[in-house]
């Protein structure tokens, strides 16, 4: 087995395993835990597999105000997709949240998704196949590891954060839109 078959199994195990217990056991601290853990073996394999860590983290001011622009484009293509596709059911209302439970949702978690993602899976298939077919294949990858009840909105959000990463280069524009989305998501679940 190639070491490239190995570090990919790997990551789909922490990735796995990860979300089960995470689901499972609910404690925040696990989850933080899980969710830094998933960050440093996602940027571990990526920079193992030939990404630079310059190239990763890029930043390029442009890019920041694009990224603030996409999210408004999110949300229209989502609001198309919900009127195909409904939703089976209310998405869940956050009450108590303390400030761990915040930056997991803000921050922690979007970051750490990104580099999984958009950042080690994503790069392996764009080094075996077309851009598009490796925006298809990231976002369905990103949106199986979501509840299946919204995948639809999941997916068309995890395309526009793969074409993002495409086209930038870099992971700060998907993690910037992702952290926003996950801010705002937050906030309208927290006040209605």
């Amino acid at each position: 087995m190639s070491k490239s078959i190995l570090r990919f199994l790997i990551f789909l195990t922490v990735l796995w395993i990860g979300s089960m217990m995470a689901y499972y056991v609910s404690s925040m601290w696990f989850i933080v835990i899980w969710y830094a853990g998933l960050f440093l073996v996602s940027l571990y394999f990526s920079l193992k597999t030939g990404e630079k860590l310059s190239s990763l983290f890029k930043l390029e001011g442009k890019w920041i105000l694009k990224s603030v622009l996409f999210l408004p484009l999110i949300y229209v293509l989502m609001a198309v997709v919900t009127v195909l596709f409904p939703t089976a059911g209310t998405t869940a209302q956050v009450q108590n949240v303390d400030l761990i439970t915040a930056l997991v949702i803000t921050l922690l978690g979007p970051v750490s998704e990104e580099m999984a993602f958009r950042g080690y899976a994503q790069s392996i298939v764009r080094r075996k196949m077309s851009m598009n077919s490796t925006i298809l294949i990231s976002a369905l990858f990103f949106s199986l590891f979501h509840p299946f009840e919204i995948f639809p909105q999941i997916f068309v959000m995890s395309l526009v954060l793969s074409v993002v990463r495409e086209i930038s280069g870099s992971l700060v524009p998907p993690m910037i839109i992702h952290c926003l989305n996950n801010t705002v998501a937050l906030m309208i679940s927290f006040f209605t």
